[in-house]
């Protein structure tokens, strides 16, 4: 979460080469980092589900939508 709301990717995403922006192309803050954290940590298949059904034009997860984040690929 800490990482994720000073530089958008945690060390995963770093591998992975992804990273959470606000919806504005910005880096969250530390309490979006922490909103969206929440969905990943402990209601992973609720998060997920619930993205499909309802934000799948955005592809966003449930709680990346409360966060106002979206995660990107970052180009090479």
């Amino acid at each position: 979460m800490l990482s994720e709301g000073a530089y958008g990717q945690s060390i995963g995403k770093m591998i992975m080469r992804i990273k959470v922006t606000k919806m504005d192309g910005g880096l969250p803050n530390l309490g979006q980092a922490a909103i969206e954290s929440i969905g990943k940590a402990f209601l992973l298949p609720i998060d997920v589900i619930v993205g499909w059904i309802f934000y799948s034009k955005r592809r966003q997860r449930l709680f990346s939508y409360l966060s106002n984040t979206i995660v990107v690929k970052l180009r090479r």
